[in-house]
């Protein structure tokens, strides 16, 4: 994987057990209307030297979400945007599903 060695786990998770998800999968919610009513969340995560995470998949319903990790320990600094670089994307979201 991305030219390591990794071993792959796969865990398949019952929606009904992935705490506050239950409360976000209801009919109406923004979760809701990306993914699909989730009846369960697929993760498959490959893990290299040190045990630390190479590659981490997620399937939930429509949404599927693929990382690959390149190092660890590393500082970033992270700021903010200006608030003029930003937008509400929820009616976006929410009329792409409708489509």
């Amino acid at each position: 994987m991305n030219g390591q060695k990794a071993t792959h786990y796969r865990a398949v998770i019952d929606a009904s057990r992935v705490g506050m998800l239950q409360n976000a999968n209801k009919e109406g919610s923004l979760l809701n209307d990306m993914t699909g009513e989730i009846s369960s969340i697929t993760m498959d995560v490959w893990l290299g030297e040190k045990d630390l995470p190479v590659r981490l998949k997620q399937d939930m319903g429509r949404v599927k979400v693929t990382m690959d990790f390149n190092e660890f320990g590393a500082t970033a600094a992270i700021k903010a945007p200006p608030a003029a670089q930003t937008a509400d994307m929820t009616q976006l979201v929410q009329d792409s599903q409708q489509s």
